[in-house]
Formats: C-alpha cells, sequence, structure tokens
C-alpha cells in the first residue's frame, strides 16, 4: 500500500482529484501528465512559456487515445533516493486506467475501480468532478487560472534537450508545493519530466519513458471486469 500512503501525505500537489460520495481517500493519477497547459493568463506570465505549452496542447489534442510509461520517484531527505515506480497509464477523453504494480485504478467516467493486486480487492465508487477538480476534462481551463509560468532555459534532461519551465501557484499559501518544473522535448513538444518541489523538502518526480499516440482501444479497456479475477472480494461503496 506504498502508493495509498503517498497520495494521502501529498493530496494537495495531485493533478487530478477522485471525488466519492462516500468520502474516499482522493487518489492521484498522472493523466495529467499528457494534458499540459498548466498557465495562468494574465500579464505576469512569460510569453515564450506560454508559446511552448500552447504548442505542447496542440500536439496533445491530435493524440486520440494516448498510451503512457513512466517513472515516478518520491525523494525526501530522511529517505534518500529510492528505486522507481513504473507506471502504465491508457487515457482517453475522461475515461483512464492506470496500472501502478501493485494496484490498478479503472475509470469509465462514470465508475471508478482500484484492484489491489496483492489482497485480490477491489473498491468501486462514483467518479465525480466539480468545478474545481482536475481532470482530462477540464485540466485545459483550470490550470490557467492557478499558476503563473516562466521560462528558465535549454536545459538537457536524461540526455535529452528540453525547454525548462517553471510553475508557480498564484495562492502559494493554500499550496504544500512551491514549485513545479517542468521539461518539454524540444523535438517532440511534448512532456520529458516534471518535479514537484514540497515544502517539507520533498520532490515528487514523474519521468515520461514513452508516449504511444492514437492506440486502439474499447470501452471495456477503461471497465473492470470481475470474472477475470475469481473469488475477487467487492466492496461496493457507493
Amino acid at each position: 500500500m506504498i502508493f495509498w500512503n503517498t497520495i494521502c501525505k501529498t493530496k494537495n500537489i495531485s493533478f487530478i482529484y477522485l471525488k466519492t460520495k462516500n468520502s474516499m481517500k482522493s487518489i492521484l493519477l498522472l493523466i495529467s501528465l499528457i494534458f499540459i497547459p498548466m498557465y495562468n493568463t494574465i500579464a505576469q506570465t512569460d510569453a515564450k512559456a506560454i508559446k511552448i505549452l500552447d504548442n505542447v496542447s496542440a500536439q496533445t489534442k491530435k493524440n486520440g487515445a494516448t498510451q503512457i510509461e513512466l517513472n515516478f520517484i518520491t525523494a525526501a531527505k530522511a529517505i534518500g533516493m529510492p528505486a522507481p515506480q513504473k507506471w502504465k497509464i491508457l487515457t482517453f477523453n475522461n475515461k483512464f486506467r492506470m496500472d501502478m504494480g501493485d494496484q490498478v485504478i479503472y475509470c469509465d467516467g462514470k465508475t471508478i475501480w482500484r484492484y489491489l493486486k496483492a489482497d485480490n480487492e477491489v473498491e468501486i465508487n462514483d467518479y465525480v468532478e466539480d468545478a474545481n477538480t482536475l481532470s482530462p476534462t477540464n485540466i485545459f481551463s483550470i490550470y490557467k487560472k492557478q499558476f503563473k509560468a516562466q521560462y528558465m532555459k535549454e536545459e538537457k534532461n536524461n540526455n535529452t534537450l528540453c525547454d525548462y519551465i517553471e510553475l508557480y501557484p498564484l495562492v502559494p499559501k493554500k499550496k504544500s508545493y512551491s514549485i513545479i518544473k517542468l521539461f518539454i522535448n524540444k523535438a517532440k513538444q511534448q512532456m520529458q519530466e516534471m518535479q514537484i518541489k514540497n515544502k517539507d523538502g520533498s520532490t515528487l518526480t514523474y519521468s515520461i519513458q514513452k508516449i504511444v499516440p492514437n492506440v486502439k482501444i474499447t470501452d471495456t479497456d477503461f471497465i473492470f471486469d470481475a470474472t477475470k479475477y475469481p473469488k475477487v472480494q467487492i466492496n461496493d461503496l457507493r
């Protein structure tokens, strides 16, 4: 349950909250890594940063159903640099599936399933969005109101030339983090890496290893099929 504990401790910096009627704890999903325009449109925002993020946004919208492979690392002085967790994400519109190794999250836009592999157990909840909930369906509008962006420089990230952009929350007192660092692959115009610097000194790093656009999907890709898991324990919390 390492991932679940991490979520509980860092939910204020989550990019997608999945809210449920029975107050199930918020689940961090990285779908938003591919929905990139996290900037504010006020005058203080850097015009060069805006242009780059707009280009990434336009490219992303062309991708259709997208499959992502990424490494997630939580680094803190007390624990050092742990081994990365390997995640796989499939997303299309407001539907997604996320495999985090020990658990898999399914969402068809209406219902969300959280399957725990070791326990052979699944939790079912309604998937509810509101105006303040960040999700694949509103990511392009809500982030524009919460950040200002600054272009820093060209910098290599994992031997790839990137545009390095920093995002600052407009209301920092209400956030558990102080800065978000984005590394945009210059050649591919897509996210290379994102780093979230928390006020407690820890850093969350999401390093994208592979993005495959326009993959073939079916509706069943985003629905948990209990018939494939004999004796699965079902906890319907709707």
